[in-house]
Parts: C-alpha cells; sequence; structure tokens
C-alpha cells in the first residue's frame, strides 16, 4: 500500500507531510513525497544508491527536499521524530518508508500529474486550492487522480500531535471513507473519533439522529468500536456544528458529498475560526476513490482530450446560455411551432417536398432536444425540466394544429410524402444519431452554426408529427402508427447523438457524481433502452424494404425468364424461405417444365434460395 503526498507550495509543507506520516503509519504503507518545489534538471528518488555520496549525503536534491527528508527519516538507528508524539498505549506498528520523488524540469507539476494518473497510490494527500481558481494543481490533482484523495488544510506548527478525530457525515460513499479513515487514524494515534450527525429540528430530534447516525456507522464498518464517540447536534448548521465540535479535537474530517460545505470549510470563514483556535484544527475533505465505471469513463475523456479539439470555458457559457434560451416554452417558440406545422402539413397534403423542407427549416424543435441531450451530460434538473416541457408542449400544439388540417380539407388519397413518414427503418435512426451529433458539435462551435439548417433537413421532426395528425384525422391508424414511431425514434437518437457529442468536445459533469447527476445516468440508460426497443421494428421494416427493393432490381430479369419459358411472371416473395414465385400459364406445366422455370429464376436471386414454383392457368395475352 502507498500513500503519496504532493507538496506544491512551501506553505505548511512540514505539517501537511507529517498528517501524510501519521495516515501511512495507520495504513502500514509506504509514503512517497512528490515533490513540486524549486526541482533539480532531472528525476530524483530519495533514497537510492546513486542519489547518495560517500559520506551518505543526499546528491542533487532541492534545498527544501533535503530539509524536509532529513526532518522525516530515522537518524542513525534514533527513534523517528514522530514517534515521540505517540502514547505508550498505541499498538507497536512498522515506521513507514520514506522517500522523496523530485520530477526535474520546468514542468515538475505535470510530470505529478501523471504519475498520479498512471501510477496512482492508494491514499493521495494535498493541500487544496487557495482561493477560487479552477486551474489550481490541487483541483487538477482531484480531477485526475482515481484514488481515495485528501484535500488537507493543516493548521500551523508541525502536527507533532493528534489530541482527537471529528468526522462530520451524512452517508454517501466519501463519507464513508472518512469514517474509515479516521478510525483508523485514531485507533492507531490511541485517540477518539467522534462522529458528527447534525438532525434538523424535530419532534424527538436526538433520538431519530442517532438512529440515523448508528445506520450510518454500521454502513461504514465502524460501529460498535471502543475509540468510536458517536455525537448528534439538533438544529445547528453543519458548519456551525462542526466550529462548536472542534474544540477537543485536532483533526477534522468531512466527505467531499458536502458540496457546500465543503467550499464553505476550505474557502470561507470557517476554516480561520478552527485554525485559529488554540493550536489550530487541520481541515481535511475525503473524496472516495473512483469505481470501475468512473474509471473507464476518465480514460475515455483523457483519451478524447487529445484527439477531439475541446470547447474551452467562454464555449461551453456560451453553449449553455444558447441552449437555455432555445429550450424555453415562450410566445416566440409557440408560434414558430405553430407556423412550421401548418406549413408541414400544407405540404404533406399537396405532395410538396420543397413545402416540407421549408417546415423543417422553421420548426423550433431541435434546441430543446438539443437541450435536454446537455441536462442529462449534466444533471441539471432545471434545464432538463424546461427543455422536456417545451418538447412537450410543442408536441403537443403541433399534433392539435395537424389534426385539424386533416379534418379541415382530407386528402382524397394519401400523398407520397405522407406515405414517406408512414414506414420508419433503421436507417432513419441512424441519420437521427448522426444529426443530433452533429447539432451538438455546431452547436458549441459559432464558426459551424451555417451547417445548423442542413442538419435540420436530415432530422425531420416536424413533419412526422403534421403526419400522424392527418392520419389521426382521417383514421389512417397504421399511418399514425408509424410516423409516431419515427418521430419518437428521432427525439430518442438526436438526444443521445447530441450527449455524445458534448460529451466529446469537453462538456462532462464530474467524476464523483452527484445524486442529480446519477439520476440523469439512469434516465441516459433508459433512453438506450428505448431506442433499442425502437430498433426492433425498425429492423425487421428495414428487411422488409431491403426484401423489396432486391426484388424491384430483379423482376425484369425474372419477367424475360418467364417470357422466354412461354409463362407470365406474376409476383415473387420472399419473406420466409422457400420463396414464393407465382406464374401465369395457358396450359397445365409437367414437373420438368416447372422445374427448369424454378431453377432460371433462382440463378437470378441473390443467394440462390429454394424456391416453391405456383401456376395459375389464364389465358395469356398475345
Amino acid at each position: 500500500m502507498r500513500v503519496d503526498v504532493v507538496i506544491h507550495r512551501a506553505h505548511r509543507s512540514m505539517a501537511l507531510c507529517r498528517w501524510a506520516w501519521r495516515l501511512a503509519r495507520a495504513f502500514e504503507a509506504e509514503l512517497t513525497i512528490l515533490w513540486g518545489l524549486d526541482v533539480t534538471p532531472e528525476t530524483r528518488i530519495f533514497p537510492s544508491e546513486d542519489a547518495r555520496g560517500d559520506d551518505d549525503t543526499m546528491v542533487g536534491a532541492p534545498a527544501g527536499a533535503m530539509k524536509l527528508y532529513a526532518d522525516l527519516m530515522v537518524q542513525s538507528g534514533a527513534r523517528h521524530p514522530l514517534l515521540a508524539t505517540l502514547p505508550d498505549s498505541a499498538p507497536p506498528l512498522p515506521v513507514p518508508d520514506v522517500k522523496i520523488v523530485c520530477p526535474g524540469g520546468s514542468e515538475a507539476m505535470d510530470a505529478i500529474l501523471d504519475r498520479v494518473k498512471d501510477d496512482p497510490p492508494d491514499i493521495l494527500v494535498v493541500a487544496p486550492p487557495e482561493g477560487r481558481g479552477r486551474n489550481s494543481v490541487a483541483r487538477s490533482l482531484v480531477d485526475v487522480a482515481p484514488c481515495r484523495t485528501i484535500l488537507l488544510r493543516s493548521a500551523a506548527g508541525d502536527a507533532q500531535e493528534c489530541g482527537g478525530v471529528l468526522v462530520a457525515t451524512a452517508g454517501g460513499p466519501s463519507a464513508r471513507a472518512a469514517l474509515r479513515l479516521g478510525e483508523k487514524l485514531a485507533m492507531v494515534e490511541g485517540v477518539e473519533m467522534e462522529p458528527l450527525y447534525v438532525q434538523t429540528p424535530m419532534e424527538n430530534g436526538e433520538a431519530v439522529g442517532r438512529a440515523t447516525l448508528s445506520k450510518i456507522l454500521d454502513t461504514a464498518g465502524v460501529a460498535d468500536k471502543a475509540h468510536v464517540r458517536p455525537r448528534v447536534i439538533v438544529g445547528s448548521s453543519l458548519p456551525d456544528a462542526i466550529e462548536e465540535a472542534a474544540e477537543a479535537h485536532d483533526l477534522v474530517l468531512l466527505g467531499a458529498s458536502h458540496v457546500g460545505v465543503v467550499r464553505s470549510l476550505l474557502f470561507g470563514t470557517v476554516p480561520e475560526k478552527l485554525l485559529s483556535q488554540g493550536g489550530g484544527v487541520t481541515v481535511g475533505v475525503v473524496r472516495e476513490g473512483w469505481s470501475s465505471g468512473e474509471r473507464l469513463r476518465a480514460r475515455l475523456g483523457r483519451w478524447l482530450d487529445l484527439r477531439i479539439p475541446q470547447l474551452d470555458r467562454e464555449q461551453r457559457v456560451d453553449l449553455y446560455r444558447r441552449l437555455e434560451s432555445g429550450s424555453a416554452w415562450s410566445f416566440d417558440f409557440m408560434l414558430l411551432m405553430a407556423l412550421s406545422t401548418s406549413i408541414a402539413a400544407l405540404g404533406l397534403l399537396q405532395n410538396s417536398a420543397a413545402v416540407v423542407i421549408g417546415a423543417m427549416l422553421v420548426a423550433p424543435l431541435m434546441t430543446p432536444i438539443l437541450g435536454v441531450g446537455l441536462a442529462l451530460l449534466q444533471g441539471n434538473t432545471q434545464l432538463l425540466s424546461s427543455a422536456t416541457r417545451a418538447l412537450f408542449s410543442g408536441y403537443l400544439l403541433a399534433l392539435a394544429l395537424s389534426a385539424l388540417c386533416g379534418a379541415v380539407a382530407p386528402p382524397a388519397t394519401l400523398t407520397g410524402e405522407l406515405l414517406a413518414r408512414g414506414g420508419p427503418t433503421l436507417l432513419d435512426m441512424g441519420v437521427a444519431l448522426l444529426s443530433g451529433v452533429a447539432a451538438a458539435y455546431c452547436l458549441g462551435r459559432p464558426g459551424l452554426l451555417a451547417a445548423l439548417p442542413g442538419v435540420a433537413i436530415a432530422a425531420a421532426l416536424v413533419p412526422p408529427i403534421a403526419t400522424t395528425g392527418i392520419a389521426l384525422a382521417t383514421g389512417e391508424m397504421s399511418l399514425a402508427r408509424g410516423a409516431s414511431l419515427l418521430f419518437g425514434t428521432n427525439v430518442v437518437a438526436i438526444v443521445l447523438g447530441a450527449a455524445m457529442s458534448l460529451f466529446a468536445v469537453g462538456v462532462r459533469a464530474g467524476t464523483q457524481l452527484k445524486p442529480a447527476q446519477r439520476r440523469a445516468r439512469l434516465l441516459i440508460g433508459s433512453l438506450l433502452l428505448l431506442l433499442a426497443a425502437f430498433a426492433v421494428p425498425l429492423t425487421a421494416a428495414f428487411k422488409e424494404a431491403r426484401r423489396g427493393n432486391l426484388t424491384d432490381t430483379i423482376v425484369q430479369k425474372l419477367h424475360a425468364e418467364a417470357r422466354d419459358a412461354g409463362v407470365e411472371f406474376v409476383s415473387i416473395t420472399c419473406a420466409d424461405r422457400p420463396c414464393r414465385v407465382t406464374i401465369a400459364s395457358d396450359r397445365p406445366l409437367d414437373a420438368e417444365a416447372t422445374g427448369a422455370i424454378a431453377r432460371s429464376f433462382q440463378d437470378h436471386i441473390p443467394g440462390r434460395p429454394p424456391i416453391r414454383l405456383t401456376t395459375e392457368i389464364a389465358i395469356l395475352a398475345p
């Protein structure tokens, strides 16, 4: 097992290393100090044979690293200086091996980031970012490290004592990790761990809080420990409760799932109060290691980062604003929806492809569909609600208007444009999926916005709704079902295609998912299952259409073969095996003649399937 601590600034680096040393001792692990300050031109790992001189001194190490290493290492058989602070009752554990890795060159922190990604430790300790900057070393490490990570804001001094551990908890993977870590550290240090749970005011709040905390401790596997002293505070906010309970402790831990509290503890006024109390209190935020799925997602993200141009922050903000405004149900949206539906319905009724294409360009439905894709990717509940409302409201409006058009001016016969929307196949699903990818990619890059009208034409959205309404008004239920299937397939495929495209260009949720993001992942999974369900009838329709297309290409040859044999070709069906072929003849045919005709037909059908020949007796035209 290995504990790594990253030194990327000199401030309180010794205190950070001492806490990392305590963790390494508690877990009987090796401690590696990743030194990112005043580095030398080449990488050094201490201790190592080539890094020692004749007098056993370090060669080529930065001065700061040499001092820190000397403070931590055992001197000529003497006890480690940190052991002097441990109580006599502490169980004997081996002193951790300590080494310092100093990546050389001006890009030392880049080398440390690569090391953490490629060879992650079991536990990573790093000082939190200073201020609220997003591009800090600490934030980069937390983003890429797949292991359990601790952001540790150490108190002043060298952390010579550990008088108690306070763990604020409210459930969740990271909170459970903080409980396990705090319990192990308290046991080795011979001190108490105080799990803290804040219960909102209610009748019997104390009893309810203790029952909840007991369940949390049991789930984390730290219940019924002699050195664990659970505590429930009723009524206070969590930061205030931590400030109240931290006085008797030297270390405060909490899970990274407390997003608001983490921000307050690391950057707000609470840490200043904690750090100013007596000898000061160290605050640590624990983020649990990634699951296998999260690791895979992170690897995929890094692979995409290297191969696909990523949207910068300004472009992502602009994309979100554009989708947020275009996904809201408004008068403009309603007006465009009504106009595009009316144009599409009239074009379908008069069988005009040009008019139908014009309706596709006016329709505003693509924007809320892309908004759904972005909302699912980010777990943005507000955007998802707004975009879904606009999508369903627009659908109902379009359906009502097209049904009205069909009732007022019913077609004498079903036009070709209507029939074209009633028989979707697997190819339509492919078109919609690729259209979603293209639309999301173009929308995120202002220079490609001119391509959006073409995408809108490729992914027809309003014409299938208009076809459904007209078919319902005229009683053509089969056509209505086919057009509805086409619209549903288009919507689901575009949402998934947009989510894929946005993920590829850098629009991603954090690796540690919030509850809303987990629900969004479930919705994405549900859409994938729904798309798979749509694929069943679409595949059958595709096969049937393919068989029809094949028959169209060979029917002339079959007619010619039939004429040469003195008969007339009537029909062929290859939905099952054998293929059923019907011919007409003005005379009975013996077995030899029918066999010769069947073989001549078989030569022109792909795959040479078996043929069952049916003969009808008829008077043939001369």
